[in-house]
């Protein structure tokens, strides 16, 4: 993916998200919606103008810089993140970070099973020590919230 391509995609996020404070503003009080509409609209405005600068920039030159040399990389490592993070919602930090590391390790560095244990032996040792010494309660996910 190019990079004059990653920045229109961002500059089109940028409009939209002006546009919908735009829009949501005016749910607010008369005196209360001033602000956010002048701030959202000077952003929809510049984000529009620089939309269309790199826009016409894209269209003349046909560049091949990467917006990343590894994208595809970037994208997995994300999923990781994300999925850990949708984890945590579902099973609770504590679980989810048992999983976590465990598929992590295992399929990622592809470390051995011995030393997986290891790893998340001393995690979850440093993680209740961690919550007994502090008073740290754990975010507790959907399926054990009840």
């Amino acid at each position: 993916m190019r990079k004059s391509t990653v920045s229109l995609i961002f500059i089109g996020f940028i409009f939209i998200g002006c546009m919908w404070f735009i829009i949501e503003s005016f749910s607010f009080q008369d005196t209360a919606r001033y602000f956010p509409i002048t701030v959202a609209s000077i952003g929809a405005v510049i984000s529009l103008i620089v939309f269309i600068q790199t826009l016409i920039n894209h269209v003349k030159t046909k560049e091949e810089t990467l917006f990343h040399q590894q994208f595809g990389e970037v994208l997995k490592y994300a999923g990781w993140l994300i999925g850990y993070i949708l984890l945590i919602n579902i099973l609770g930090f504590i679980s989810s970070t048992v999983i976590y590391l465990i598929a992590f390790l295992y399929f990622v560095t592809q470390m051995k099973v011995l030393q997986i244990a290891v790893s998340v032996g001393g995690t979850l040792a440093f993680l209740f020590l961690l919550g007994e010494f502090v008073e740290i309660k754990w975010p507790e996910g959907i399926l054990f919230y009840m």
